[in-house]
């Protein structure tokens, strides 16, 4: 081939390779003016979808408590965390009896729904600790979950996991209870709420229990839709506060719970200003914690059973 036949076949390479390079730059330009366009719909309709949420939430700004309730006063209020467990399996009948017997009005215990849609007192997601047995409880029917024993100090007892329906049945009308709601399975937030909503107001002990959850949207929709609940969300501790402003006063929670170690001298000063340290659930309190818990002065405390605490439960019967 001649050297200007070879020369005219390079020129039509080069221009064929331009105009594949020409057709690729043309349609990645029309992708990006899509994804713009596509990114400016989903940002006006967030932006929208927040709004929306806010107006029906309420707005922002202070939001009003009950002035005359229990679970609003400056008292010390103590929850005995899974009953007394130190004489009794974790969040047993036999547990929370104990608990009324050394002087505790008030109990922490775990709730969670079976796969027939009832409540029980269990906290582990499986039964290998508590039950010896590799089920599941929450998969499960209760009928069923009932048939374990449960043990204590790996020992097997005559005690059984409760229902919720059970345990308020004797205890609801002497004891303020701390529901912690364990989202385990495939329910759905609002499901839930509306199953432990049913629950409150057919044994009709709404105003002697808080509901807690780390999950928002559960939390959220019970306490927009059943604002007479008492709702804790769980979780929000230091460093975080600040998202507690962008919750419209609608769907805010009540309460707030937090370890005690994720408590800091910054989060009491966040507390005391938004005047919130009675509102303010302090759980993981055992001996070794507990003085500083109440010189930090919060008044809602989870705690660990042990001596230490008797004579405070002691002058609390004395004043019940």
């Amino acid at each position: 081939m001649s050297p200007k036949g070879i020369e005219e076949i390079q020129n039509r390479s080069v221009m064929a390779g331009f105009f594949v390079l020409n057709s690729r730059v043309i349609h990645i330009c029309a992708l990006m003016k899509l994804l713009k366009k596509l990114l400016k719909i989903a940002f006006l309709s967030i932006t929208l979808l927040l709004l929306f949420l806010i107006i029906i939430g309420g707005g922002f700004g202070e939001k009003e408590y009950p002035k005359n309730s229990a679970l609003y006063s400056n008292e010390l209020l103590l929850f005995a965390h899974r009953g007394d467990f130190t004489s009794a399996p974790e969040n047993t009948m036999e547990a929370i009896l104990s608990a009324k017997q050394k002087g505790f009005i008030a109990a922490e215990i775990d709730i969670q729904e079976s796969a027939d849609n009832r409540f029980f007192v269990f906290h582990d997601v499986h039964g290998k600790r508590l039950l010896s047995t590799t089920d599941t409880p929450f998969k499960t029917n209760l009928e069923d979950i009932k048939n374990h024993h449960v043990y204590f100090r790996k020992k097997i007892t005559s005690s059984r996991i409760p229902s919720l329906e059970e345990v308020i049945t004797e205890f609801g009308d002497s004891t303020i209870f701390y529901f912690d709601m364990k989202g385990y399975g495939s329910k759905n937030g609002l499901e839930l709420a509306e199953g432990i909503n049913t629950f409150l107001e057919k044994y009709n002990v709404r105003n002697n229990v808080l509901v807690a959850s780390i999950s928002t949207a559960f939390l959220f929709y019970l306490e927009f839709k059943y604002p007479e609940t008492h709702t804790v969300l769980e979780g929000l501790d230091v460093g975080n506060e600040w998202l507690y402003y962008l919750i419209p006063k609608k769907f805010r929670p009540d309460f707030l719970g937090g370890r005690h170690e994720n408590i800091t001298e910054k989060h009491i000063n966040w507390l005391k200003k938004n005047n919130m340290m009675n509102r303010k659930v302090v759980f993981s309190v055992k001996e070794k914690n507990y003085s500083q818990t109440i010189e930090w002065g919060f008044k809602k405390i989870i705690v660990d059973y042990g001596n230490y605490l008797d004579s405070t439960l002691s002058n609390t019967v004395k004043q019940k």
